[in-house]
């Protein structure tokens, strides 16, 4: 067969604030008012205990997987334990950072591959460790200077882009020897030397 035909795969966006809270604020107070099953993913353990701390401040019950799950749940997940679960109902995905490693954001719209109707939603704060490389402090008081708000989420293809090629180079300038850090954002830039 010369023509395969390529799986279909679900939209995926990402969504930029000047802060990492004003993110998380953000996010999490609308996740109470989107109905439908939503699935939470993050990478770093300091990422997890973060969101825990935001939805116990407003009084959102996280499901782990594998746990039975409500029509309107929101499940949490560890994006490196996502080949363990199936999430059938899932109507959203919103994963609360990037990874440094262009590979392992893509790993997740992989794993939802030939689920079309899908959105996959990529948040990350200006502020956080996984953006230094990528001398975000410079573009953050930019956006300052535009008029950009604390609570203004910063959407556009060219941001998306950019992130996405960035991501892609630091990948390729580490190789393979990069650390595995699963810690916290911070420690993973640390480790290796970025």
């Amino acid at each position: 067969m010369f023509f395969r035909r390529k799986p279909k795969q679900p939209s995926k966006r990402y969504v930029a604030y000047l802060h990492k809270m004003a993110k998380y604020r953000l996010v999490m107070s609308r996740f109470a008012e989107e109905p439908g099953q939503q699935l939470l993913i993050y990478f770093f353990d300091q990422t997890r205990k973060e969101i825990q701390q935001m939805a116990a401040a407003l009084n959102i019950t996280l499901k782990n997987p594998g746990e039975h799950a409500e029509m309107d749940d929101l499940i949490f997940c560890n994006a490196f334990s996502l080949n363990q679960y199936l999430f059938p109902g899932i109507t959203k995905v919103v994963v609360m950072e990037v990874h440094p490693l262009h590979t392992k954001n893509e790993a997740i719209v992989q794993h939802f591959t030939n689920q079309p109707k899908l959105e996959i939603e990529f948040h990350m704060g200006f502020d956080e460790a996984a953006l230094k490389p990528f001398n975000s402090e410079r573009l953050s008081e930019l956006m300052v200077k535009l008029g950009m708000g604390e609570n203004e989420p910063i959407e556009h293809s060219m941001v998306s882009k950019s992130l996405e090629n960035g991501l892609t180079k630091l990948e390729a300038k580490l190789k393979n020897s990069h650390q595995d850090i699963r810690s916290s954002q911070e420690e993973w830039v640390v480790a290796n030397k970025l």
